[in-house]
């Protein structure tokens, strides 16, 4: 559609905004497609000077080992913090170095650099810098501290603390900001995998022995808040398939979240939405108009995701004879009421019956009915008045009316109550107009 439509779940987005302000962990919970990601959207773009967010896409780890896992985060949250300007020429990279200095690679690293042909100005200086550290490490490496420094610099180690983790921590002091780390879609995760990367995030948000002044954060990276997002009841049931009901789910998830999860629901907010907005694009009253019946019925089995689907969907790309000529030769648009019914009836998955069935009902409102279809009845017209029957070709006061055209464009729609003599045959009828309406559009899996 050309206009982007939107639910308006302002409320929704402001009681969220409170919960993260008093949770550090946060776990934001609704079923598979009801519109988590949706409402975390909004919620981005509407509290974009209050927070900056980095986002994991999780269902992308799975195939790796738990030690990778870690080194995929890091990627992608440096990636981030470069997209958002978070790492630039003018990045305290002081504590960076410090980790630099201390890593055990340093030694292939200082070699390396050794081997070099080049002997510019700036690698010499970045030479001596590295051998002197190098000396510094060498000096240390018998000592206590050297344990430390393994554990630190060792990839996937649950204490690590390397080159790229000080990167992230020091793209991350932004005063301005409260840092969020969102990891989404874990409802698409495997669930063979899922708590296997639940256990590797759990590690990375409890670490009561390491202390780091510069970075006061209960999680590896130093963000101020996390947010998953998940159906914590699902996940529930999944969690006592695979360790039985006496597991301890709760316990388990309380590492991951400060108190309780936040549970929302727009899903019916959403449905409601999609109706009245469907009503007001088709341009008819709902009362009396039997396709509405159908379209409600449908509306009411979507989820979030899928009412968001149809609202973003474009009629322009279902039509396909965008006008037709009056009985004058004149054009007159095919892009009306009655197509943008079926358009959205076939959207919802109704099939040609039901679309032709909730048409031609009896308890169809006639004249509305008429309105919808005129430019497919005008285009087999021979003139601005006239009358049209149904398929059982009798003209008589229950099934006849007159349609006329105005000299502004607009239609009148009557019932006939005194049957005109002398009418053409070929006058048309209601079957016509609504096939002539299904030749102009792709009705893919309709006809």
């Amino acid at each position: 559609m050309a206009e982007e439509l939107r639910l308006d779940i302002k409320p929704e987005l402001e009681d969220f905004n409170n919960h993260i302000k008093i949770n550090k962990n946060i776990i934001l919970s609704a079923p598979f497609g009801d519109g988590k990601s949706y409402m975390l959207q909004q919620f981005k773009e509407k509290y974009a000077n209050h927070y900056h967010f980095i986002t994991l896409y999780p269902v992308n780890y799975t195939i790796a080992d738990n030690g990778d896992i870690l080194e995929y985060i890091k990627r992608d949250i440096i990636f981030q913090l470069l997209r958002d300007g978070l790492i630039s020429d003018t990045t305290d990279f002081s504590t960076v170095c410090g980790s630099l200095f201390t890593a055990e690679n340093i030694n292939e690293f200082v070699d390396d650099i050794s081997n070099s042909k080049d002997n510019s100005s700036l690698l010499g200086a970045a030479l001596k810098v590295l051998i002197k550290a190098k000396e510094k490490y060498d000096s240390e490496k018998k000592t206590a501290s050297k344990l430390l420094y393994h554990h630190q610099n060792h990839k996937g180690e649950l204490y690590e603390d390397d080159l790229y983790t000080m990167i992230i921590k020091a793209g991350l002091k932004n005063p301005n900001k409260t840092t969020v780390l969102i990891v989404e879609d874990l409802d698409r995760v495997d669930p063979a995998h899922l708590f296997r990367l639940l256990n590797v995030f759990s590690t990375q948000f409890d670490r009561p022995y390491i202390n780091d002044d510069d970075y006061k954060s209960s999680n590896k990276f130093g963000f101020n808040k996390t947010i998953l997002v998940m159906d914590y009841e699902q996940t529930e049931l999944l969690y006592e398939h695979f360790y039985g009901n006496k597991a301890g789910y709760h316990g388990y998830m309380s590492k991951l979240m400060t108190t309780q999860p936040y549970r929302f629901d727009i899903k019916q907010k959403a449905q409601d939405f999609l109706y009245h907005h469907i009503v007001k694009d088709v341009g008819v009253s709902e009362v009396g108009f039997e396709c509405f019946t159908q379209i409600k019925k449908k509306i009411k089995a979507l989820s979030v995701r899928e009412v968001v689907a149809v609202l973003s969907a474009d009629i322009s790309s279902f039509i396909k004879v965008h006008s037709l000529n009056m009985y004058n030769g004149e054009p007159y648009s095919t892009v009306g009421g009655a197509t943008k019914c079926l358009f959205y009836m076939q959207l919802l998955g109704c099939s040609m019956e039901d679309f032709k069935m909730a048409f031609l009902s009896q308890q169809q409102d006639r004249t509305t009915l008429l309105k919808l279809l005129a430019p497919f009845i005008l285009e087999h017209a021979r003139e601005r008045e006239f009358e049209v029957r149904y398929s059982n070709g009798e003209l008589n006061s229950s099934n006849s009316y007159t349609i006329l055209l105005k000299d502004d464009g607009e239609i009148s729609v009557s019932k006939t109550f005194k049957v005109s003599e002398g009418r053409p045959n070929d006058q048309p009828t209601l079957e016509k107009a609504i096939q002539q309406m299904i030749d102009c559009t792709y009705c893919k899996g309709m006809k």
